[in-house]
């Protein structure tokens, strides 16, 4: 993760993985959450995003909207051996989210697995507005 403009970090947790994201919208806070998820399955710079997804969520506030995002781009690695490295969020409201992805299955010369990630928590998760803009903590069960 060599960024000028970082859009997450680690956090550290004494049993899970943990994230810090940034955006300057909700939409880029949930795009830069989701590249963190897969930066820490994998390095994300060796992934292609040669196939395109098109992903539609509901939840009941931006906090359930996050987990399910994340939980369901973690389903399509664990089920469908999918890893993303393209996320373009087109419509998020607090109960909703359509978003764009970009992709390709898992190759296991290119794509060695950093972490099993089992699912995502709500334990410790906050999310909401800055001064800067917006910002989410987030814990993934490994």
């Amino acid at each position: 993760m060599a960024h000028d403009d970082p859009r997450y970090e680690p956090v550290d947790h004494p049993a899970d993985v943990g994230i810090r994201v940034w955006g300057a919208s909700p939409e880029a806070l949930f795009e830069n959450a989701a590249h963190g998820l897969f930066d820490t399955i994998t390095d994300i710079d060796a992934i292609e995003p040669a196939l395109t997804r098109t992903i539609e969520l509901e939840g009941s506030d931006f906090e359930d909207l996050l987990v399910h995002w994340l939980s369901e781009l973690n389903y399509l690695f664990q089920t469908e051996q999918m890893l993303f490295a393209s996320f373009h969020v087109e419509t998020l409201t607090e109960r909703g989210l359509v978003a764009r992805l970009g992709g390709e299955r898992r190759d296991g010369r290119r794509h060695e697995i950093e972490a099993d990630i089992k699912g995502i928590t709500f334990h410790d998760l906050e999310i909401g507005p800055t001064s800067a803009g917006w910002e989410a903590t987030v814990i993934f069960d490994v």
